[in-house]
């Protein structure tokens, strides 16, 4: 007797349902609680799909047949899912338990340290602010324990750094990207792009901070951020902002919201970094000035939540002028094509988060992530730029896809791409360049020697160089 065919299959089979909807009623409850009722409701009739046949079976077992078949495949998948959930949720529990005992111990070693003499603590300033650095007071809004956390954090990222070489686990990637029509100002404009932190459960603080201590070291004109910074956890939103408050960069730092920060509280996610310094462009633009010249950077909402509106972001941008557009999903891809965006940078992908080598990400959460998984792509007028992200969601692993330190460099100049070495591909474009000019010059020759009644036929059909003008009414075919 088989397992299909054990009197209490049908039992153990409806229990195991149960337990799948429960967890999906919990991640829809958390991660669309505007909709939960509908994606519970689409889980419950595929669920009953499965349970049709296994109860069909249970009535009259067959040694063979379709019904025998869709009840192994309906056994199939409920065990391939049961052994995922089990999977995750004991890792939940893992890491809520060493996270929990680090805390504890942090606790434990504040409750018994040792308190400074009264001759040796510091007196509280009047205003009841932190006095900071010079170096650190470029927000005078934030709070004292904001401002300690700053300080902290600044402090623990560059131990970090120098310690544990964050480079060995997140890779720094140096890309040039061409953008025509750049602003001579800007040539050369040095951005930070960091996306994806998903801050809590599974980005420890530490590399949070080494994150922020990197950005700043290679001192760039701009940072841009492109959304997940929490996961679903409200408790991790000021954290996060508090932890970002120490990026500094001389035309700003600017971000754009993603899928997860809808999820959780957006407005919630905007205020806390609205607090911290950062600008949040949600369906907006700015103007970034220098020299004179300008260069609009422009942001939108979570196109998943359908909040994106690409109108409203650029409107009062002249046509021809650059415009530079954060969105966190690659899928507005075709969006930013129809208008004319010059570059666009986002994340959402993680790069696949998981990769097997030869087959490539096993799961992709987005329509157009397949074909722009990660890194620097050009399928048309508008350039895309999609970041690997800092933090994972889901499984917390990442395998062959290690987080992701963009550095990015604007110029006006071609930028070369290919598998080849640049000089390779300067000589074939120097070959093409002089074999386009012999053709244009041989037709422009062999136009000259035709009849004016041949001439505009030739022209508008470019005719080939082997087509000659022989006597006063005909023509004839010649070899080249």
């Amino acid at each position: 007797m088989t397992l299909i065919e054990h009197p209490l299959a049908p039992a153990i089979f409806v229990g195991l349902q149960g337990w799948m909807l429960l967890h999906g009623w919990v991640y829809a409850r958390h991660r669309a609680p505007r909709r939960w009722w509908q994606l519970l409701l689409l889980e419950g009739l595929l669920q009953s799909l499965l349970t049709v046949p296994v109860l069909l079976y249970a009535r009259g077992p067959q040694i063979d047949g379709p019904l025998r078949w869709l009840t192994l495949a309906a056994w199939t998948i409920t065990a391939l899912v049961t052994i995922y959930l089990l999977m995750a949720d004991l890792i939940r529990v893992v890491s809520r338990v060493i996270r929990r005992t680090q805390h504890r111990d942090k606790s434990t070693s504040r409750r018994y340290a040792g308190t400074p003499a009264a001759s040796e603590a510091p007196t509280p300033p009047p205003t009841g602010r932190m006095q900071l650095p010079p170096s650190l007071r470029v927000r005078p809004q934030l709070s004292a324990r904001a401002a300690r956390l700053r300080l902290r954090q600044r402090e623990m990222g560059e131990r970090w750094v120098r310690k544990l070489n964050v480079a060995a686990q997140a890779e720094i990637e140096q890309v040039t990207i061409s953008v025509p029509r750049l602003p001579h100002a800007f040539e050369g404009l040095r951005v930070v792009h960091l996306t994806d932190f998903h801050a809590g459960e599974h980005l420890p603080e530490e590399q949070l901070a080494a994150s922020v201590a990197w950005a700043n070291s290679v001192e760039p004109d701009l940072v841009v951020l492109t959304g997940d910074f929490v996961t679903d956890t409200k408790a991790a939103i000021e954290p996060c902002a508090a932890a970002l408050a120490g990026l500094t960069a001389p035309l700003g730092v600017w971000a754009c919201l993603g899928n997860h920060d809808f999820w959780t509280d957006p407005d919630g996610v905007a205020a806390a970094l609205e607090a911290v310094g950062i600008g949040v462009l949600r369906n907006r633009h700015v103007q970034l000035e220098r020299n004179g010249q300008t260069l609009y950077l422009a942001g939108i909402d979570d196109i998943w939540l359908g909040a994106d509106d690409l109108d409203r972001a650029l409107d009062g941008i002249p046509t021809d002028a650059p415009v530079v557009l954060l969105a966190h999903n690659p899928d507005f891809l075709p969006k930013a094509e129809a208008r004319g965006i010059d570059l666009m940078l986002s994340g959402h992908t993680h790069g696949g988060q998981i990769r097997v080598p030869l087959l490539g990400p096993i799961g992709i959460p987005t329509g157009l992530g397949k074909y722009y998984v990660a890194g620097l792509h050009r399928p048309g007028a508008t350039t895309l730029y999609v970041s690997r992200g800092l933090g994972v969601v889901g499984v917390p692993v990442r395998v062959n896809c290690p987080p992701e330190f963009t550095h990015l460099t604007l110029t006006r100049e071609a930028v070369h791409s290919g598998p080849w070495p640049q000089a390779w591909h300067n000589g074939w474009e120097t070959l093409k360049t002089k074999r386009d000019a012999a053709r244009e010059a041989a037709r422009e020759s062999v136009a000259g020697t035709m009849a004016p009644r041949y001439r505009a036929f030739a022209d508008r059909h470019r005719l080939p160089v082997r087509w000659r003008v022989a006597g006063r009414n005909g023509r004839k075919k010649e070899g080249t």
